[in-house]
């Protein structure tokens, strides 16, 4: 279509299809029963307004905190770990056999644990403490003042090897690897930065 002709369409009121967001579209007699049907553009912006109101979030639910324990749950709890520490005792005397340590545990015959074990073993193992390797060796008797003091003897015996050994193991216990790179996060970054002192 040319300026000329479109000129002319456009005096008698005529408006290009792109501009009215359909387009007029023509069958086949017999094919869809009239020729007036309408193409709506999919991407023409729908007429009216939009909503943006913004809306309130929903909030989530929070998960129902554990209350306080109570005598009876401390109770319970003192008992699992008791239970655990003697089936420890137990496992260490029988040799890691895990059935006979159930049964000196829980006073019964071998052979009715063997029945039940895993039921036996997930009960006992109830009584697991969840602490640090720290404070279970605190509860052992093995923690650093009882480490440092078994140290402090043999660092000062009189067979030198002896004393050697302690001397490099209290060295470990302390964390100084002879300054090669086991300083503090704060020497490092001012050696990194030029600026250490030492």
């Amino acid at each position: 279509m040319s300026k000329k002709q479109w000129r002319g369409d456009e005096a008698e009121g005529a408006v290009l299809p792109e501009l009215t967001g359909t387009v007029e579209l023509s069958y086949p007699d017999g094919a869809k029963g009239t020729t007036h049907e309408h193409y709506y553009d999919p991407l023409q912006p729908l007429a009216g307004p939009i909503d943006v109101t913004p809306r309130p979030k929903e909030k989530k639910k929070k998960k129902s905190a554990a209350g306080p324990l109570n005598d009876e749950q401390i109770a319970i709890n003192r008992a699992r770990r008791i239970r655990y520490d003697t089936f420890i005792e137990h496992l260490i005397e029988q040799r890691g056999d895990r059935t006979q340590a159930l049964a000196l545990t829980y006073g019964l015959p071998a052979e009715e644990i063997k029945e039940k074990h895993a039921d036996y073993l997930a009960d006992v193992l109830l009584g697991m403490s969840t602490s640090s390797v720290g404070d279970l060796l605190e509860n052992a008797g093995l923690g650093k003042a009882a480490r440092i003091g078994v140290l402090a003897r043999h660092a000062y015996s009189e067979d030198p090897k002896v004393s050697l050994v302690a001397v490099k193991l209290a060295t470990d216990l302390d964390g100084d690897k002879h300054n090669q790179g086991q300083g503090s996060y704060e020497k490092h970054l001012l050696m990194a930065l030029g600026r250490a002192t030492e």
